[in-house]
């Protein structure tokens, strides 16, 4: 009867579990994760990507006016981010070294009073989006959460494609 029962418990945590990810790596848009941040509403875009030819990341900035400020957004608004499992273990320090094609980018979003959830205003660079060598991290109001994206490499290359007509 004990061993019945045992088999019924460890079933049912497993099963607990298998949902636990599967709701935990859903994939979300950014407005779906944080619906009062609407990209439509964004001000200026503006980071810095490198390539690994200089001795520094280049720094660039779209504004609204911008030819492609929109589709840079489009870019961001349409794809479902999909939390990584990885985000619940403790993450060390990033380091990569340089081959052929590498790039990095890291992308942040401006915006003007914006009204949170509690009822308070912000303004400023509060959502940013970085590439470390195609490991997406989406970054808010201290909250890091490593994602992946459909399409992911083609997706980087987009982004990468538009910043680097924008250098400061």
């Amino acid at each position: 009867m004990k061993r019945r029962w045992r088999k019924i418990l460890s079933g049912a945590l497993a099963l607990c579990g298998v949902a636990f990810v599967l709701i935990y790596t859903r994939p979300l848009t950014i407005e779906q994760r944080y619906p009062f941040l609407d990209l439509s509403e964004c001000t200026q875009i503006r980071g810095y990507y490198d390539r690994g030819e200089g001795a520094a990341p280049i720094p660039f900035l779209l504004q609204t006016g911008d030819p492609d400020f929109q589709e840079l957004l489009e870019l961001f608004h349409r794809p479902a981010f999909r939390t990584k499992v990885s985000n619940l273990l403790p993450s060390g320090t990033k380091v990569h070294r340089y081959e052929e094609g590498d790039f990095c980018w890291s992308v942040m979003f401006r915006f003007e009073e914006v009204l949170f959830p509690d009822g308070s205003a912000g303004s400023g660079d509060m959502l940013h989006v970085d590439n470390f060598f195609g490991k997406v991290t989406l970054s808010f109001d201290g909250e890091n959460i490593s994602c992946t994206v459909e399409n992911q490499e083609q997706w980087l290359r987009e982004v990468m494609d538009i910043i680097t007509r924008y250098p400061q």
